[in-house]
């Protein structure tokens, strides 16, 4: 049969999440069936296009332009100047992948693709007729949605043998536990810090390795005294130090306000079979993804408790750190992508009855 023509479109192509779960499928798709294209808007902080350019094929890279002036929800926030349906026109997709929050949403507010999809990412529900398949990337998703076409988890990639610690690098004692935390600079929580407070008060020598740190959290690591205790590293999309960072860590020591709707960092740590410690908040998607492999807690204190008994119980320690990686093949991102391919495999042979 003919390859199956998809279209992948997220808000941005960056270090986030949703782009980067977007771009594990992409790389991963069986080239035999599908031929995958990208499209983006060249307004938009594409600060990861320069990795796509460089592991994709450019012939299947589209561009193109939209002010920021939109419509309102009625009109599902479409552009009022873009040229995204003209460019589109000159190729004949077989279906259209966007992964956005869930709500009637532009692009899809008509019909310009026989197969329209969306990962759903923060549990809105559109009821147009312009959406044929909706993806839960969670069941908490699923859940606030009021149930979707079908669940399936962010795509994560596997353990690098090649990652390295960083602590001779980064001059940790060996005798010291560390912590670290990846994730986007805003939804600042002062849980963690506040947790570590506690903890150096019972004198336990630690650093707490933070990428991306907002100047919320700057100001908190101050106020708490715990500069010398805490290692700031710019946000970054570079794949090997990621691997490297988890790589170093004992455990991950999650915050965010708003919670998660999946949580890509935490599952990539847990891949290294990393235990978690994180907090209830907002979504609290982030229970589900760590499960048994670490610990959600309700408080400041009980987050210290938690730290300190994967410190003084090796045991339990173990215990945690196996459940942790034994969980993260559920998010494994070649299992993932076939998921994928399924779907797209049925949707398409049902349209072609």
């Amino acid at each position: 049969m003919n390859k199956i023509k998809i279209c992948f479109y997220a808000h941005t192509i960056d270090y986030a999440g949703t782009w980067r779960s977007h771009e594990r499928i992409i790389l991963n798709l069986d080239k035999n069936i599908f031929d995958p294209y990208i499209i983006y808007r060249e307004e938009a902080d594409n600060n990861r296009l320069p990795f796509i350019i460089n592991n994709f094929d450019n012939n299947n890279l589209i561009s193109f332009s939209a002010k920021n002036n939109k419509t309102g929800p009625e009109q599902g926030y479409s552009f009022i100047e873009t040229n995204f349906y003209d460019v589109l026109g000159n190729h004949k997709f077989d279906i259209f992948h966007f992964a956005r929050g869930g709500y009637y949403e532009w692009p899809f507010v008509k019909r310009f693709c026989p197969i329209q999809i969306e990962t759903n990412i923060f549990g809105s529900r559109d009821n147009s007729e312009f959406l044929d398949c909706s993806i839960s990337i969670s069941e908490t998703i699923n859940r606030l949605r009021g149930g979707s076409d079908i669940m399936i988890y962010n795509p994560i990639p596997n353990e690098n043998p090649n990652a390295i610690d960083l602590k001779k690098i980064y001059n940790i004692p060996e005798n010291y536990f560390v912590f670290g935390r990846i994730g986007r600079k805003d939804n600042f929580h002062p849980i963690a810090l506040n947790a570590l407070r506690l903890l150096k008060n019972k004198n336990i020598n630690f650093k707490y390795i933070i990428i991306g740190a907002c100047d919320s959290t700057i100001s908190k690591i101050n106020e708490l005294g715990l500069n010398d205790d805490c290692i700031i590293v710019e946000t970054t999309d570079n794949d090997d130090y990621i691997d490297n960072f988890h790589k170093t860590i004992d455990v991950f020591l999650h915050y965010r306000s708003d919670g998660e709707t999946f949580g890509t960092a935490i599952a990539q740590s847990m891949m290294y079979g990393n235990p978690v410690v994180s907090h209830y908040a907002g979504y609290n998607a982030q229970s589900e993804i760590i499960a048994d492999g670490g610990y959600v807690s309700n408080n400041e204190i009980d987050y210290c408790d938690e730290i300190i008994k994967l410190i003084n119980d090796k045991n339990y320690y173990k215990f945690r750190s196996e459940k942790s990686k034994l969980r993260s093949i559920d998010f494994e991102e070649k299992t993932i992508t076939k998921k994928i391919e399924t779907l797209y495999i049925n949707l398409y042979n049902n349209l072609k009855k």
